[in-house]
């Protein structure tokens, strides 16, 4: 389930270098899964920030992705809507697919959010 336009929309997507990329997001409160998670108290759910980044590196890649494994996964510090509205998801893939590594961070100026290291595989395949 694509999460843009529901959770967040992109700002801006790029390319760094060769396997490494950076996107930014703006959340939006609004959103009916913020009326859901913990109303009056809104915390963005570990489980679509992990979709937001497969949606991104989807994007990015031009094809479908879904999560193989995820190796770790830390949350580190909530992502609170209307205080984080724009996030920067950087992530770094290594190897092809079927099992594509890539290493996630999800960060909001100095305040590092949630970082990752999931094994991706292409959908369908």
């Amino acid at each position: 389930m694509k999460l843009q336009g529901e959770l967040y929309k992109t700002v801006s997507s790029s390319c760094v270098e060769e396997g490494r990329g950076r996107a930014v997001v703006e959340l939006i409160p609004e959103s009916s899964i913020y009326r859901a998670h913990f109303p009056g108290m809104p915390v963005t759910p570990g489980v679509c920030l992990v979709q937001m980044c497969l949606d991104v590196i989807s994007e990015a890649l031009g094809r479908s992705v879904t999560l193989s494994s995820a190796k770790d996964i830390r949350f580190l510090v909530p992502v609170i809507p209307g205080r984080e509205l724009e996030l920067t998801v950087d992530y770094t893939l290594s190897g092809d697919f079927p099992d594509m590594d890539a290493a996630v961070t999800i960060c909001c100026g100095e305040n590092c959010h949630a970082k990752m290291k999931l094994t991706l595989a292409a959908c369908g395949n």
